[in-house]
């Protein structure tokens, strides 16, 4: 399962140097943006998420897997309901995977959160 979200995560660079207030108010919309769009998302585990950030330039790596963090707490609250942020995000039948891609003439900066869930039997 994939899902688009119509925005770009915020580069570690730029999180940095915002005042804690700040930070605290982007990270409080970016759950709500991303529990909006993943709510009728299964609970399953265990699962890869896959994070892809659109943009029109690419980040390097490190910046990459932080600017995802918000998302990345968000989902994992998600997948383990009554947990608080932070707390799940490390558990092991959870992997987390970042890519990255050039956006195309005409298309909007957003990024993908893709789902697969592992089927054992």
């Amino acid at each position: 399962m994939i899902i688009t979200l119509p925005f770009l995560p915020l580069s570690l660079n730029k999180i940095l140097v915002m005042h804690w207030t700040k930070r605290a108010q982007y990270t409080k919309k970016v759950h709500m943006i991303v529990n909006s769009h993943i709510r009728n998302v299964q609970s399953t585990l265990p699962v890869t998420v896959t994070f892809c950030r659109v943009g029109k330039r690419e980040l390097d790596v490190d910046g990459l897997g932080a600017s995802f963090k918000a998302a990345q707490d968000c989902v994992a609250m998600h997948l383990f309901p009554g947990s608080k942020s932070g707390q799940r995000d490390n558990h092991p039948s959870i992997t987390w995977e970042y890519t990255q891609a050039k956006v195309q003439k005409g298309e909007d900066p957003h990024f993908t959160i893709e789902f697969n869930f592992v089927d054992i039997k």
